[in-house]
C-alpha cells in the first residue's frame, strides 16, 4: 500500500495518538495476514472505528464483524481498504498531518524550535535546552529577528 506512513500519521493526528502504536498493529496484521481479536481490541482502544467501517465494508453488523474476526475470516487485503477509506479523501483522517501543520499553533511552534536550535548552535544552551525556555525563545527571537 503507497505511502501507509503518511495514512498512519494521518490517522494518529487526528486521534492524539502514536503512530507508533497504530504501526505495530498495522504490522502485526499484515504479517499474520488476517486480523485477530487482540488486532481489532487494539484499535478500538485507539478510537480507530474499525468494526464499524468493516460491518459497512462488509454489509454486516458489527456482531458479525466480530464472529468474522474470531473465526480469522477477515483478512489484511480488507483491513487496508479501511485504512485506505478512512484516511482517502472524504474519510475522517484525510490529510490531517497537512492541515495540522497549517494551523497556527503549529507554525509557532516549529518556530520556536528553530529559534532553540539556532540558540543552542550559538551555544545560548545546552543539549537540553536548558537556559532558554519558550518565553526566552520568543524574547530572543524578538531581539534577534534580523540576524535569524
Amino acid at each position: 500500500m503507497e505511502n501507509i506512513e503518511s495514512r498512519i500519521e494521518d490517522i494518529a493526528i487526528g486521534l492524539s495518538v502514536s503512530a507508533e502504536k497504530i504501526k505495530l498493529v498495522y504490522d502485526n496484521v499484515k504479517s499474520k495476514g488476517i486480523i485477530q481479536g487482540d488486532d481489532l481490541r487494539q484499535l478500538t482502544e485507539i478510537g480507530i472505528p474499525m468494526v464499524r467501517e468493516l460491518a459497512a465494508l462488509y454489509g454486516k453488523t458489527t456482531t458479525e464483524i466480530q464472529l468474522m474476526v474470531q473465526n480469522g475470516e477477515i483478512d489484511f487485503k480488507h483491513f487496508g481498504a479501511v485504512f485506505l477509506y478512512l484516511t482517502n479523501e472524504g474519510g475522517m483522517f484525510y490529510e490531517l498531518k497537512k492541515k495540522q501543520s497549517q494551523t497556527w499553533g503549529y507554525q509557532y511552534k516549529e518556530a520556536l524550535k528553530q529559534i532553540i536550535m539556532k540558540a543552542y548552535n550559538a551555544g545560548w544552551v545546552d543539549s537540553e535546552n536548558k537556559g532558554l525556555d519558550d518565553y526566552s525563545a520568543e524574547k530572543y527571537y524578538k531581539e534577534n529577528f534580523e540576524k535569524i
